[in-house]
């Protein structure tokens, strides 16, 4: 017995090896898909986590493009600044118009000496700093996110003096950008294309750990205060180099997360933006496990298929190979295997075995007639023994009473 067999009794049979010589011819099947994705999965992460760091490098783009344009359209509006500080219907009007044309403006209105909005609304925006910094004279002023007294939502303000004729300052110009629609608009738009960026987060910071937008927004975190949170350390150890880190959210959610740091001037702020883990890979390990059901499936059917090809082909043309020889050896004769269905090469041996037995039988049939020739030469043979020592008997007899009678003569003559 074979060590194979002595501890692996159960695969004993050609059956069984055959069997597992098909799975272990799978076996490289199954590493190569596994390693196929194993890489594609990698470069599916890589493929993310690079549109990430693009999504962070457009909303950073667009923020600078946002306040580029809202300085144009101050500066335009400079031009006539007789027209924004008498308050009227139309001035009003004129400004709402001009809203509508940008999405993410929350807010157009003009500011006089006292901090009265003349245009739009008639509140007092004398306590905002970017308004006194603007009433000061100078350039546009991009000031740090408030919550806007009309929005109520986080705004990004930008200021430009308003002149007169003279040079004296008679007010201030200003556009809030609603950093809320802001960050959705070009969420939206910039992870449209992709369907493995469904469910990006971004979110603007203030450089205390204050949560300004978050986008979206389902737990209402503007103005969480999250400075000690894993996000944020490590958002504010890399804003400079721009890596790309997987995290835990503020949700408590594993994300992968691109970092840089937005603005102007006073009006610096973080930006994250994140995946869930789990939708990074979510599509490329869907078509993993397919395609490992699918191996599974096809690797069974094959097992299947090979198990009863050898039970046809192998165990069965052998057994009935083994049942033969066994009644040959045990004398029965007259036994052939004929036709048989399976390999060539146990075909040929059938063939063999079917000579073997016919040679057997012709060897023992010459023995026995040899053997019966050999019983009759000793039974002719003794037959003329007995019949010569009778002869030889009776001639013995013969000389005996020849030699008494010449014996008889011999005295009567001495007589």
């Amino acid at each position: 017995m074979s060590l194979f067999s002595k501890f692996f009794p159960q695969l004993a049979s050609i059956r069984s090896r055959l069997v597992l010589l098909v799975l272990l011819s799978l076996v490289p099947v199954a590493l190569v898909l596994i390693y196929s994705a194993l890489e594609n999965r990698r470069l599916t992460g890589e493929q993310a986590i690079n549109k990430l760091s693009t999504i962070v490098e457009l909303i950073h783009n667009d923020f600078e493009d946002a306040i580029y344009a809202s300085s144009q359209l101050l500066t335009s509006l400079s031009l006539t600044p007789e027209k924004w500080l008498k308050a009227s219907p139309q001035c009003n009007q004129q400004l709402a118009n001009l809203s509508k044309q940008f999405a993410s403006y929350s807010n157009i209105y003009s500011v006089d000496l006292n901090g009265e909005v003349i245009c739009t609304a008639t509140i007092n925006l004398l306590d905002r700093d970017y308004i006194q910094n603007s009433l000061s004279g100078g350039a546009i002023i991009v000031g740090q996110p408030v919550e806007g007294k009309i929005s109520k939502q986080m705004v990004m303000p930008i200021a430009l003096p308003l002149y007169s004729s003279t040079g004296e300052i008679m007010g201030v110009v200003g556009v809030s950008i609603n950093l809320s629609l802001f960050l959705n608009h070009n969420l939206r738009s910039h992870s449209l294309n992709s369907k493995s960026l469904n469910n990006v987060t971004a979110t603007l910071w203030q450089p205390d750990g204050t949560v300004l937008v978050r986008a979206p927004d389902p737990f209402s975190m503007t103005g969480l205060q999250a400075r000690e949170s894993e996000l944020f350390q490590t958002l504010i150890g890399n804003t400079t180099n721009r890596q790309t880190m997987e995290v835990r959210g503020l949700d408590n959610t594993p994300r992968w997360y691109a970092f840089d740091q937005i603005g102007l001037g006073e009006s610096n702020i973080l930006l994250s933006v994140g995946l869930p883990t789990e939708e990074l890979f979510a599509e490329v390990d869907a078509i993993f496990w397919r395609t490992l059901s699918v191996l599974a499936v096809v690797s069974l059917l094959v097992i299947l298929a090979a198990w009863f090809i050898a039970e046809l082909a192998v165990r069965r043309p052998v057994s009935k190979l083994a049942s033969l020889v066994e009644q040959v050896s045990s004398g029965q004769r007259g036994i052939r295997i004929g036709q048989m269905v399976g390999a060539s090469e146990l075909k040929t041996l059938a063939h063999n075995f079917d000579l073997m037995v016919s040679y057997l039988e012709s060897y023992e049939n010459k023995q026995a007639a040899n053997q019966q020739a050999l019983t009759q030469a000793k039974e002719s043979l003794e037959l003329k023994v007995q019949e010569r020592t009778l002869a030889l008997e009776s001639a013995s007899r013969e000389a005996i009473d020849r030699a008494k009678l010449l014996e008889k003569q011999r005295l009567e003559i001495t007589v």
